[in-house]
């Protein structure tokens, strides 16, 4: 499913494909080298996300 990635502090977003991971709902997400490049987000920290589904 596709969905949109919104970085809170900066108003980026970047629209993504969707991809169900392993564990219980809620546990926790991954995020694509791609994503983060389009969202100008460094590679080496944790950045609070929002991500809705279209």
């Amino acid at each position: 499913m596709t969905g949109r990635v919104v970085v809170p502090r900066t108003g980026a977003q970047a629209y993504i494909t969707l991809v169900p991971g392993p564990g219980a709902e809620g546990s926790g997400s991954r995020l694509s080298l791609d994503a983060m490049r389009a969202l100008l987000v460094p590679f080496d920290e944790l950045v609070e996300l929002e991500v809705y589904s279209n």
